[in-house]
């Protein structure tokens, strides 16, 4: 896998983007994301998809 630093944390270059992803949708791509190895998935408050995120 690779990482960009930032900051002095190490960050992996690929990440799953939550931005306009909502419900039962959302939990599920992060699931899948998570299974297939994703281990950075960006998400913000202002996505307001904490919960299905949390879920996922």
């Amino acid at each position: 896998m690779q990482f960009v630093e930032a900051q002095g944390a190490k960050i992996p270059a690929i990440g799953l983007g939550t931005w306009e992803l909502s419900g039962n949708e959302c939990a599920r791509v992060v699931e899948q994301a998570l299974r297939l190895g994703y281990r950075h998935i960006d998400t913000a408050q202002i996505y307001d998809n904490e919960r299905e995120v949390g879920e996922g």
